[in-house]
Formats: structure tokens, C-alpha cells, sequence
């Protein structure tokens, strides 16, 4: 072979093996550039935008993520605690579109003291309850405003429920009064208010310095975005009012709770029977709502003599429901605290609180098959004809059947909204 020959064979098997070496190098570089994506600019969440602008260069900050009841996506709650007094403002989701509210734009429906409104706006500042409520909360010295602010169709317009209380400040801050909107309430209804609104404390004077214990979320918040939002796990929360009632309780319970109609001893105890003497303590305070007057004025008003009658029971609510002729007791001197209390005596109750106090003709057609006593049955048929029982079923009422707490504030409830 020549040398000539020879050099064209070995440039061929270059060129082969160079072209082999690039064949190679392409596929091992080939599906790098295939599984690298263009990297799309990231589009931050309204909520980090409105923060950041919000916050500016302050220093003393804090923005929370709440989950608010009412609100279509959770909610955002800022505060600048640079100077005094603090700047509040809450974010929200309505319809896809960014929502602001200010603390310095809320005009108080039910104000404790109108004319203090503007000089006292410094003192307010904007909270989150244990459960999630957003409330505005204020005080003086010994008194304690909050407004509880309610979203409404997912938009805080705000309708607002109105809580205060004064404690004397000269007596060791004890409770003096308390108030629901416009009604003044007694401890024990404000108690299982604050409780409904995650504002309860075991001592009054915690609230003259209610802590605001949750985490910062600023971080969180600023690094939304559309794609991911980076929503807040759902806070621990307190035992709810409710917690142990039946569903078909549940929706008129809280209503119930928001009248201040449900005793603190019955929350937590749903489905136990109910004592005669509870029951006949708690449609006293029924009687008071539906009157706007204590029992008291109206003992007074109808010239009632409130000396316990009973050997049993020292109750003077108890003594006063005698005087107004709805129970006489079971007889001997006894009212009965430990006897059995059933369905069609709750009802005839009911019915002769509406004769005797309402003014109001509490006669009806009994439409049960179920041996009603006579004495009870024209007040099952006012109940029926009212809205307050259904029955059992549509031909029983069970007249003998024991009262359970839920059932004795369901009917209570349905008789306050008749005669309200």
C-alpha cells in the first residue's frame, strides 16, 4: 500500500471517529437543553404589594393571616405601631378584586359615649379573637368597648356587634354592668358572648390588657404569590359554645347565645336532661328579654310578693314565676327542683307566660294523637300554630318526654322571636 493510500485511511477513520465523538457529545448535552424550562416572572399576591406599600419604611410593624368567618379567602390584618396612635388597616379578597378597611374610617354604631368618639378613636385598636373574629377594642380606665366587625356576602361593610362593660375601678375593678348594642346585659350574658366572639378571659381585668399573642406573618405575606398563595394553617381554637349540640340545634343556639337567652351552665352540656329548676331560672330571663324589664320591676310593676314559697328551692326566680301563675310547684310546699320535666310542661309554661304577662291568647288546636293531657293541649296547639314545637313527627309530640337542654333554648328562642 502506498504511503498516500495509507494517509487517506487514516484521515477517513478520523473523520469517522470525530464525527462518532459528536454524535456522542450531542446526546448527552441534548436533554439538558430540552428539560430546562423559560423561567416565567413570578406575579406577587395583591396582599404582598398592598403590605409592602402599606408599611413603607416603618420600622414597628406586624400583618397577620386569619381565616374570618364570612370572608371568601383569608384575610389580612396590618398594623404600623410606629408613632401613636397605631395604623390598623385590613386586606381582603372580594371577587378576585383587593379590598382595604381602615380602623380611622369605622363610625361606631352603638358608641359607649358619642361625644368622646374622636378623642377616644386614639385609644381603639384593631385585634383578632381567639377564634378569628376581627374586632376593634378600646377602653378607658375601667371600661371596654369592642366592636366585633362581621363580612357580609364576603364583604366587610361592616355590620358590627356592640360589647362593653365597666368595671369600678375603686373596688378592686369588679364587674358593675354590661351591654349587647344598646341592652344592657347581666354578667352572665356578656360572659357567653365574649365566649361566642373568642374574647373570653377567666378575670375581667385581662381585658383591660388583652394580650395579641399570634405570630407575625410579614415574611409570609410579602412572599405571595398568584401561583402560590401560601394560605395560613387554621389557628387553635377555643372550644366553641356549640361544642356537643346536636346539629339540628345548632343554627338556633347561636342565635339563642347572640340574645343572651342560653344560662352559662347549660354551654357544654347540650344533650343533659334539664332541671326544673334551670329551666324555670331560664325562662325568667327569657321573660326579662321579651319585656325589656329585670324581674324585679316587673314584680314590682304587678305588685308580685317575691317571699319564697318553697321549701325546696330558694330561687326568687322560681317564687316569681308562682306569682305570675305559670307553675304552682308539685305540690306540699315543693316546687320540685329534682322531679322529671317534660315536654308538654315546658310548653304549657310557655303558654301561660304569654297569658299572664304578654297579654297574648295562647289557645290552640291540639293536632297530636298522642295523649296530650287536657290541660296542656290548647297550649301545644298555640305552640304549633306559632312555630315554636313541630312535634315529634306529624302526629306525635311526646308530651312525656324529658326536656334536654338544647331542646328547652330552641324553644325558648322560637317563643322570644313570636313575642319580640
Amino acid at each position: 500500500m502506498s504511503i498516500v493510500s495509507q494517509l487517506g485511511r487514516s484521515l477517513s477513520l478520523k473523520r469517522i471517529y470525530g464525527t462518532v465523538c459528536m454524535i456522542l457529545i450531542g446526546f448527552i448535552l441534548l436533554p439538558t437543553a430540552i428539560d430546562t424550562p423559560v423561567q416565567a416572572a413570578t406575579r406577587p399576591h395583591p396582599y404582598a404589594t398592598a403590605l409592602q406599600n402599606f408599611f413603607g419604611g416603618a420600622s414597628d410593624t406586624g400583618a397577620y393571616l386569619a381565616d374570618v368567618p364570612g370572608a371568601q379567602e383569608p384575610i389580612v390584618l396590618a398594623i404600623n405601631r410606629d408613632g401613636w396612635p397605631w395604623e390598623s388597616r385590613v386586606f381582603y379578597m372580594h371577587n378576585g378584586n383587593l379590598r382595604t378597611f381602615d380602623m380611622i374610617d369605622f363610625d361606631p354604631p352603638y358608641p359607649p359615649w358619642p361625644d368622646y368618639w374622636l378623642e377616644m378613636n386614639s385609644l381603639y385598636v384593631m385585634i383578632l379573637s381567639s377564634n378569628n373574629h376581627l374586632v376593634l377594642m378600646g377602653g378607658d380606665e375601667g371600661a371596654v368597648w369592642y366592636y366585633v366587625l362581621l363580612f357580609t356576602e364576603g364583604e366587610l361593610r361592616p355590620v358590627t356587634v356592640s360589647l362593653s362593660f365597666v368595671l369600678d375601678v375603686y373596688d378592686s375593678y369588679e364587674f358593675t354592668h354590661g351591654t349587647h348594642n344598646e341592652r344592657e346585659i347581666s354578667q352572665e350574658e356578656l360572659s357567653v358572648l365574649l365566649m361566642q366572639y373568642g374574647l373570653y378571659s377567666p378575670t375581667w381585668t385581662d381585658h383591660l390588657y388583652l394580650p395579641f399573642d399570634r405570630s407575625d406573618d410579614t415574611a409570609r405575606i410579602l412572599a405571595m404569590t398568584l401561583d402560590e398563595p401560601q394560605l395560613p394553617p387554621p389557628p387553635p381554637r377555643p372550644a366553641s359554645p356549640l361544642e356537643g349540640a346536636s346539629g339540628w340545634a345548632t343554627s338556633e343556639l347561636e342565635k339563642a347565645l347572640a340574645e343572651g337567652l342560653v344560662p352559662v351552665g347549660f354551654i357544654g352540656s347540650w344533650r343533659e336532661t334539664t332541671s326544673r329548676e334551670a329551666a324555670a331560672e331560664a325562662l325568667v330571663d327569657l321573660i326579662e328579654r321579651a319585656l325589656g324589664k329585670s324581674y324585679q320591676e316587673i314584680a314590682d310593676d304587678l305588685d308580685f310578693d317575691l317571699t319564697n314559697h318553697f321549701s325546696d328551692t330558694a330561687s326568687a326566680k322560681v317564687t316569681f314565676l308562682r306569682e305570675a301563675g305559670v307553675t304552682d310547684g308539685v305540690g306540699g310546699g315543693r316546687y320540685g327542683v329534682d322531679a322529671a320535666f317534660n315536654r308538654a310542661q315546658i310548653v304549657s309554661m310557655l303558654g301561660r307566660v304569654a297569658e299572664n304577662l304578654l297579654d297574648i291568647d295562647a289557645s290552640g288546636d291540639n293536632p297530636f294523637i298522642d295523649n296530650v293531657p287536657g290541660w296542656a293541649a290548647p297550649y301545644v296547639g298555640y305552640a304549633v300554630d306559632n312555630g315554636i314545637t313541630q312535634g315529634t313527627s306529624a302526629s306525635t309530640f311526646d308530651p312525656f318526654g324529658l326536656l334536654t337542654n338544647e331542646t328547652t333554648i330552641v324553644l325558648f328562642y322560637r317563643s322570644f322571636r313570636v313575642w319580640a
